[in-house]
């Protein structure tokens, strides 16, 4: 039984106690947030020496970012030394197909196989969160990457901190 710095019971669903004595906020098991607009993959970089990234990447890899940084706000979090990542990418139907086959898309009674690739699309979320939840992305221990055709193209990341 954990206690805090009197010796009395630590709170319910407390992590433990901290320097000051206090009950420490526990860590949130899975954080789970969404980045508008179509998935966007990580395109192999060329060059020579340090990978290059277009400024379109980057900037998703951004958002990405603050996306993440705008639901651990004001919580204590440390980086992340070992994670599980659920992706769910909701790529654009396209407009060009028949009413039919849009409902049918909207339904998901159709297979997504649009690009980008998924994997490209973990690169990117992977490189995205280093420093944010991750030290580095290789903490990873397991993935989920689903793809599916919606009305509102997002990204849908989940990462389970192992709790």
């Amino acid at each position: 039984m954990m206690t805090d710095a009197g010796g009395h019971p630590a709170a319910s669903g407390c992590r433990g106690v901290g320097k000051d004595g206090k009950p420490q906020e526990p860590r949130p098991s899975v954080i789970v947030f969404s980045v508008p607009g179509p998935p966007r993959g990580k395109a192999k970089s060329f060059g020579f020496g340090r990978g290059f990234v277009d400024r379109a990447t980057q900037k998703y890899m951004d958002d990405i970012g603050w996306a993440a940084k705008a639901v651990i706000a004001g919580r204590p979090f440390r980086l992340l030394e070992k994670a599980s990542l659920t992706l769910t990418g909701i790529y654009p139907i396209p407009p060009s197909w028949p009413k039919r086959k849009q409902e049918a898309a909207a339904l998901g009674e159709i297979p997504c196989t649009a690009r980008p690739d998924l994997d490209n699309v973990m690169k990117a979320v992977g490189d995205a969160l280093n420093g944010i939840i991750w030290r580095d992305d290789a903490v990873i221990t397991s993935a989920s990457l689903d793809k599916t055709y919606g009305r509102e193209p997002r990204l849908l990341i989940a990462v389970n901190t192992g709790n």
